[in-house]
């Protein structure tokens, strides 16, 4: 028996290092440009209609139309928040092969791992032989692996359910057409499913969120009556985390209370992401007026939403939406390219970033209790441009990742790391 053990483990083992030998490569075969990518990021707009649609219409089967530049300009997205990882979508009549590099993190750095996956028309999703480096795979044995990863991750059944949604996929070389099925049953499940299998930690982070929560909304009414800026929010969730906080545990009431923070007077769907944290399951807790930053209620919500996303993900995702959203303010209908906006993404993202450093956070939460005023973690906006359609985009800029475009974006760093939170 232990022979037969021990010659299992080294046929597993062989086999691994085989697979990783055949899977990795030298050279990526996605090499593409994401500014050029996310330049049609203003076309995702009517692919939002879209799914709003689809979840306000929730019980009865729908047709969602993909265009071939929208996809490309998620996967442009993609690669702003990962640099890592590029990818392209191709259509043809009757399939589309997702391609996708990955250049690999050390010891195999300087490699790449590039994947193939063709999507072909049928009434579901049906993938054909996928590419890993050199090995191809069965496509229906890489969909059950991806299935059940998704239902084990979520500690639920939702990768299944949204299988079932798809009722027919087709194609032609200019957009994807995926019918779904009543979306209904799935939002609950979304709704009800628990991200990280609802481990020990979750649960803390959850708990201490709904304390600041909690705490928030028993302000006095009267507090909120009023217009206020941020600053006064944030002055009293911070007083409160410097009250609770215990030797060691300064990252973490830091990132409780800021999180209760972007719930309260950001968007209460953040709780999604960390569990139920509110008092009362039928109200939301919100102020009775919206604070804001600069004088502008717009600017409060996107400190907030990218404080927010950086907190529950990564850096570059934060920055890489909000940037995003930007470009596809630049269609007819959006309110145009901002760069204020931009500003107030990054300050969201840099706060996030100190509040939750070991070194910097203690620093960050006394001061922030002290309640000083926003200047102290919002930077200047004047003289930055907003407004800009796709055209006078153009005109000053040229493109995403010009000279210009960078150099604005440089300016608004700079402005914020010489603001008296960041610049020591």
């Amino acid at each position: 028996m232990f022979r037969l053990l021990f010659l299992i483990f080294v046929a597993l083992v062989a086999l691994s290092v085989t697979a990783i030998f055949l899977a990795v490569e030298k050279v990526p075969h996605v090499v593409v440009d994401s500014s050029q990518q996310i330049e049609s990021a203003d076309s995702v707009s009517a692919l939002l209609t879209q799914v709003r649609n689809t979840v306000r219409d929730r019980h009865r089967s729908q047709t969602l139309f993909i265009t071939r530049e929208q996809l490309n300009s998620l996967a442009g997205v993609l690669q702003r928040a990962r640099p890592d990882i590029v990818s392209q979508v191709s259509l043809y009549q009757d399939s589309a092969i997702v391609k996708l590099s990955y250049q690999l993190p050390a010891p195999l750095t300087g490699r790449f791992l590039n994947i193939s996956i063709p999507i072909l028309a049928a009434d579901k999703l049906v993938l054909g032989a996928v590419d890993l480096g050199s090995l191809t795979l069965p496509g229906d044995w890489v969909l059950r692996a991806l299935t059940w990863f998704g239902d084990w991750y979520t500690n639920s059944s939702i990768a299944t359910q949204s299988l079932q949604q798809i009722r027919s996929i087709d194609f032609d070389e200019a957009q994807a057409r995926v019918q779904v099925g009543p979306v209904d049953t799935l939002i609950q499940a979304l709704k009800a499913s628990t991200n990280g299998l609802g481990s020990d930690a979750n649960e803390e982070l959850r708990k201490r969120t709904a304390h600041y929560v909690s705490y928030l909304n028993r302000l006095p009414p009267e507090f909120s009556l009023q217009e206020r800026s941020l600053a006064d929010y944030m002055q009293k969730v911070m007083a409160e985390a410097y009250r609770r906080t215990q030797e060691g545990e300064v990252v973490r009431e830091n990132e409780a209370a800021l999180l209760a923070l972007a719930i309260y007077a950001g968007n209460h769907r953040f709780a999604s992401f960390v569990g139920n944290v509110q008092h009362s399951p039928d109200k939301a807790a919100r102020p009775l007026r919206w604070p804001v930053l600069a004088g502008r209620q717009d600017l409060s919500l996107h400190f907030l939403y990218s404080l927010a996303i950086k907190l529950l993900s990564e850096q570059g995702i934060s920055v890489a939406i909000g940037e995003f959203k930007e470009l596809m303010d630049r269609s007819p209908s959006g309110s145009g390219y901002s760069f204020v906006d931009m500003a107030a993404d990054l300050a969201g993202v840099e706060l996030a970033l100190v509040a939750t450093d070991p070194v910097t956070a203690p620093l960050v939460q006394e001061r922030l209790a002290l309640g000083q005023s926003e200047v102290v973690f919002f930077p200047d906006i004047n003289g930055l441009p907003e407004g800009l359609d796709k055209q006078g985009f153009a005109e000053r800029f040229g493109a995403v990742d010009s000279p210009e475009y960078r150099a604005m974006m440089e300016d608004i760093r700079q402005r914020i790391l010489r603001l008296p939170l960041y610049s020591s």
